[in-house]
């Protein structure tokens, strides 16, 4: 597992305990610890694309038609509010230090 994916995927457990996934949206700030991320990355059984978008219609055609997308998004971009709106917790989440640390461990 590449190191992104591993921060990923930790970010996105420990989150998961307070905020349930039920969506099939995430928007995610891009990080340079995010930039091996792999195109595909499994979660709860299920395969997620993992796409870095540069703003609004890059996000919208990297929507799968029927699949799930996790959205790293560039520093200061804003979604429209119905995509914002369409994903988990309904904003876009940031990785902090102590996620880098946790996922390294």
């Amino acid at each position: 597992m590449s190191s992104g994916a591993a921060v990923i995927a930790w970010f996105l457990r420990h989150r998961e305990q307070s905020t349930p996934l039920q969506q099939d949206l995430i928007l995610l700030r891009d990080h340079e610890a995010l930039s091996d991320a792999p195109p595909v990355l499994t979660l709860q059984g299920r395969p997620w694309v993992v796409a870095h978008v540069s703003g609004e219609i890059t996000l919208r055609a990297a929507l799968p038609e029927d699949g799930f997308l996790i959205a790293l998004l560039p520093a200061g971009f804003s979604p429209p509010p119905d995509l914002a709106g369409r994903a988990w917790t309904g904003r876009p989440l940031e990785i902090q230090p102590r996620d880098l640390v946790a996922a390294a461990t």
